[in-house]
Parts: C-alpha cells; structure tokens; sequence
C-alpha cells in the first residue's frame, strides 16, 4: 500500500504538460511558415497538402490538450480538497502537516491516515462536512511512502 504525502498531494494540483504546448507552437509557427508558402506558390499542391497534414495533427493535439486539461482540472479540484482536509485534519489532531500521510488523493470515505505512527480509516457523513477516525491495525508497518522528489542541490 502507498501513502503520499501532504507535499506531494499539494504538488500533484500544479502539473502542466509542457511537452504538449511545446509540441502545439512547433506546429503553429510550421502552419504559419506553410501558409505562406501556399499563398506564394498557389498551384504547387504539395504545400496545400503539407498544410492540411499540419491542421490535421493541430486538431489532434489540442483535442489531447482539451482532454487533459479537463483532467488536470479535476485533479486540481480533487488535490484542493485533499489538502483542505489534511490542514483541517492537522490542526484537530494538532500535529505537523508533514506527519500526516494517506493511502489515496482523493478524499473518499473509508481512506487510511497516517498519523506519526499510528493508522486511522476516516469515514465522513453523506455530505462530507464532517469525519471520524477510527484506529486501524496495519499488517504491512513500513508502507511505501510517496513524497516530492528533493533536489540534489
């Protein structure tokens, strides 16, 4: 089982996919350099075609980005409320943030909590405005912990 912890969860609302937006200009300046062409040499078809080859990859990946982007925006939403609990759940049990892990990112009923070293199921009432913690035993004591990745500096 894995339990991540209160920066990693913070850190997972912040991604972007870089690569992607790169990928998108590269194609928007080739278009560009493309429709230039087409407007110079209006009767060689292999620039019209190069150009619809690039229109067509554009739609491609926008509709990846619209994908992940729907994505990352309910990861983010998910993360908020992951860390509005674990800021709520730190200042009750009056313990440092990063003392506190759980096993998923999202907030679910039936989670598990690490707290220092002592384990809690969570259950909350139907509209998820209040919890309970009840101690649990676990029969793996040294899980995996999932944390940010330290820079080497």
């Amino acid at each position: 089982m894995e339990f991540y912890t209160y920066a990693y969860v913070v850190q997972r609302g912040e991604f972007t996919s870089l690569l992607q937006y790169i990928m998108t200009s590269i194609l928007l300046v080739a278009l560009l350099v493309v429709g230039v062409k087409v407007m110079y040499n209006r009767f060689d078809t292999k620039f019209r075609d190069l150009g619809i080859i690039i229109v067509l990859g554009l739609v491609f990946l926008l509709g990846l980005q619209v994908n992940d982007y729907t994505r990352d925006i309910n990861s983010a939403e998910e993360s908020s409320y992951m860390v509005q609990f674990l800021n709520n759940l730190s200042e009750r049990a009056d313990v440092p943030k990063d003392k506190i892990r759980v096993n998923t990112l999202r907030v679910q009923d039936r989670m598990i909590v690490n707290i220092e070293e002592a384990y809690f199921e969570v259950n909350f009432t139907m509209n998820k405005d209040g919890y309970s913690l009840r101690p649990v035993e676990m029969i793996n004591s040294n899980p995996k912990v999932v944390d940010v990745k330290k820079d080497g500096r």
